[in-house]
């Protein structure tokens, strides 16, 4: 199961019970608990520190000029 996919089914899990969907703002708030729960369950990314190097190396080079 991958991120997105754990992420609806705990949003289905904690509003299963909610029997009326009143004002806007209780949406909003059983929608942030489920996205609470969800993140507690989602794992850490190792070395998430060196992410921005990644990004780097795998941009294409611009810095070189094409001799016409």
């Amino acid at each position: 199961m991958n991120c997105i996919e754990n992420l609806i089914a705990t949003l289905r899990h904690v509003t299963r019970n909610v029997k009326r969907w009143r004002a806007g703002d209780m949406i909003h708030r059983w929608a942030g608990l489920g996205l609470l729960r969800a993140a507690a369950r989602f794992r850490r990314i190792k070395y998430h520190h060196e992410l921005p190097h990644l990004v780097r190396a795998l941009r294409p080079d611009t810095s070189t000029e094409v001799a016409a």
